[in-house]
């Protein structure tokens, strides 16, 4: 069994990891009075982290646009286990949007949290 000191040691050492910094937006629809509206976002923080391509590859899976294959870039970010982040989010990192397409939280003696997520194109 893991004692709170040691549990926060490993923590400590985990966030030392997060070579990098991401902002996470949240959503809001905004209405045009006649039945529409859009959907704006905007920044409810920013975070360290660290980001991995998802499935171990380099970048994920591939669709079709435009009758070509494009990758879709799917990643992992890695955060303090201290980070809320609503499965509707999208993360904002190194200039590219992602969105939130998955949590891999909340997980026993949890050390940092993980985010599946996808670029927004």
């Amino acid at each position: 069994m893991l004692t709170a000191t040691e549990l926060a040691s490993m923590r400590s050492t985990m966030g030392d990891s997060l070579a990098g910094t991401a902002v996470v937006q949240t959503s809001a629809f905004v209405s045009d009075g006649g039945g529409g509206g859009t959907t704006t976002w905007t920044a409810s923080g920013t975070v360290d982290c660290r980001v991995t391509p998802a499935g171990g590859g380099v970048g994920g899976n591939e669709r079709t646009r435009g009758d070509r294959l494009q990758p879709e870039t799917q990643v992992i970010f890695t955060v303090p286990q201290t980070t809320t982040i609503d499965p509707d989010a999208r993360i904002v990192y190194d200039g590219q949007t992602f969105y939130v397409t998955g949590l891999l939280a909340p997980r026993t003696w949890e050390i940092s949290r993980r985010v599946e997520a996808r670029e927004v194109e």
